[in-house]
């Protein structure tokens, strides 16, 4: 797979998060609110707050988290390089404390959100509120350090070349200023830098090239030099990691005119000291420079040291040079079918050693050649003889005289062939599949079972044998206790909760229960018979005159009335003499309905407003 590392998104600062989480929370939430609104809205719209800034922030730095490569997913060679580059510890740690944020951030909301259900009043509301949206930016203010590294990270992961570990590769490695820069631009299509001086390549380079119309892929790594890897600095350490963990042909240069600054027995050295990471790899030993020095002006001895590790590790070796381009595409050529031959060899029984499954190819079984005509006996008869095997036309002969296909359709009754007489498959009965019916697929003893179970009934009825319940009440008594026990576990259940709400019993029940007690229940249907009576209240009692205090005039009429009802709307709503005895609860409705009128209707105009009702779509000055 391709990693693409450019898509990585930049990774804002701890202060710019911080005002986009709540840039974001002013402008999705409401952001007003009353003091007369009821306290359960007000809690919700706090707690809205809160939960939206939280799910914002654990949205951002979900967001990182995720666009970030893990060390343990991707290919060694990215994991390594990236510990070379940044340290995998630090890496990880900013990484960590991310993460460890947004579960922070979670526990915070949590919290407050379960304290505002309590709250009592919109300024304890607004205040926890602020508190919450406080502690998040405080533990947003603490990821400045992990933000900007991680943000520095990305820059220089963008700056990355492209390189698919799987794919097939050719790597040039060597001493410093040996020409391998030079070597690449000439087969490739890249353009590196070329500089007379040592590591004028201080990072991987990837070039491509087209051979046997397969791409390939050609790395150029920083030179090397001979010392323990302790001692190597970052730039060799790239290089390490890609001889290590990348499945390619190597090239090693080595400059026989010794113009790099480092002599052929070194370059020997050199090569002796990274062997092992050509293991079970092509390698190609090429010999550069050769327009300066030709190898046969090379000392015999340094050309026997040279040979023998061609052989001793199955090398190939070319002879270039840069400068007049004399042997680099041969070199190529000689590279790339080694390490064609080199892929198609090694492999295992499903994947090759760089990863990807081998195709496979699926073979069609041989069909049988020989596959002769069926014709039935029947028709073979009377193709002999001219005889027909049966009387009468045939069904398709009877779907040709009826007009043909489309008009005559052949009856399934036809294809019955199953039936005794022939006759019977064109009864007129219910057909169930492939003209049987339901009576086909009754067991055939039915009738005699039948009998067998009459006669069975027969001989019990005679002899009156009553039928045995023992057994049943047995199994009726060991259901219930179960039944018994299993409800006293719920109550005990219920009891301990404090949920547990007794059912009535009747009397019988409450008596056996004192009978078990040793206590006389003589006196329960005293008590149990005797119901509670309210005593009559004045809204409702039968003679409203005893509780009124009248006084007539000399003409008869009521000159003062004081009623000693609850009902206000009664005493201002009757007029003299107009109270009824014994008023019922219509009645007395309807007295308080033309009260609450008369008393609307007395008001002067100025305030008639205050109960009239909406506002039409006229003048609106008297509000």
């Amino acid at each position: 797979m391709n990693y693409n590392f450019k898509s990585i998104p930049s990774v804002p600062s701890a202060k710019d998060l911080i005002d986009t989480v709540l840039s974001k929370t002013q402008r999705k939430t409401p952001t007003e609110i009353h003091p007369q609104v009821q306290i359960a809205r007000i809690r919700k719209f706090y707690m809205r707050k809160v939960k939206f800034t939280q799910s914002t922030i654990e949205e951002k730095l979900g967001e990182i988290l995720e666009k970030f490569p893990k060390l343990d997913d991707i290919h060694p060679f990215y994991a390594d390089l990236i510990n070379v580059l940044y340290d995998k510890d630090h890496y990880k740690l900013a990484l960590g404390h991310i993460n460890k944020a947004k579960s922070l951030v979670e526990s915070v909301a949590k919290d407050y959100v379960r304290m505002l259900k309590y709250a009592d009043s919109l300024y304890r509301g607004k205040t926890l509120k602020k508190a919450a949206l406080g502690r998040m930016c405080t533990i947003l203010k603490k990821l400045s350090n992990s933000l900007n590294y991680l943000d520095e990270v990305r820059k220089h992961l963008a700056r990355l070349p492209s390189i698919d570990p799987h794919t097939r590769s050719i790597i040039i490695t060597g001493y410093p200023n040996v020409g391998k820069s030079s070597f690449m631009n000439n087969v490739t299509r890249a353009n590196a830098e070329v500089q007379p001086y040592a590591f004028t390549t201080k990072s991987l380079f990837v070039g491509h090239t087209d051979y046997d119309f397969i791409p390939w892929q050609v790395i150029d790594t920083p030179g090397l030099l001979d010392r323990p890897i302790e001692e190597r600095n970052i730039v060799e350490m790239q290089a390490i990691t890609a001889l290590a963990h990348i499945n390619a042909c190597i090239l090693f240069f080595i400059d026989i005119s010794e113009k790099c600054g480092y002599t052929v027995p070194q370059q020997i050295q050199l090569f002796e000291s990274v062997q092992p990471l050509f293991t079970n790899k092509p390698l190609g030993i090429i010999i550069t420079k050769t327009d300066l020095k030709r190898w046969e002006d090379l000392n015999p001895e340094y050309q026997q040291k040279i040979q023998e590790i061609v052989q001793k590790h199955n090398a190939f070796m070319s002879f270039i040079s840069n400068e007049n381009k004399e042997g680099v595409m041969e070199c190529r050529n000689q590279a790339c079918e080694h390490l064609k031959s080199f892929r198609e060899n090694v492999k295992t029984k499903k994947v090759t050693t760089y990863g990807r499954s081998m195709p496979y190819v699926s073979v069609p079984r041989a069909l049988n050649p020989s596959r002769p005509p069926h014709i039935p006996d029947s028709v073979i008869v009377e193709a002999q003889t001219g005889i027909k095997a049966r009387e009468g036309p045939t069904p398709k002969e009877m779907q040709e005289l009826q007009g043909g296909a489309g008009v005559f359709a052949i009856p399934p009754q036809a294809h019955f062939v199953e039936l005794q007489d022939d006759d019977w498959k064109w009864d007129v009965m219910p057909e169930v599949m492939d003209g049987k019916n339901i009576l086909d697929f009754v067991d055939p003893d039915i009738l005699a079972k039948l009998e067998e179970l009459e006669k069975e009934e027969e001989i019990q009825e005679d002899a009156h044998v009553p039928l045995d319940y023992d057994e049943y009440r047995d199994i009726y008594k060991v259901k219930r206790k179960i039944h018994l026990r299993r409800k006293r576990i719920q109550q005990e259940s219920m009891m301990a909760k404090g949920t547990f709400k007794p059912k009535r019993k009747n009397l019988s029940e409450v008596e056996e229960g004192f009978k078990e007690l040793g206590i006389d229940p003589s006196g329960l249907k005293d008590v149990v018979g005797v119901k509670r009576r309210r005593k009559p209240s004045p809204e409702i009692a039968t003679n409203v005159e005893d509780f009124m205090d009248v006084e007539e005039g000399d003409g008869g009429e009521v000159i003062k009335k004081k009623l000693k009802l609850k009902n206000k709307a009664l005493v201002k709503a009757r007029k003299p003499g107009a109270i009824q005895p014994n008023p019922s609860r219509k009645e007395l409705k309807i007295i308080g309905d033309e009260a609450t009128k008369a008393f609307y209707d007395q008001k002067p105009q100025h305030i008639k407003h205050l109960s009239v009702g909406k506002r039409g779509i006229g003048k609106t000055d008297r509000r």
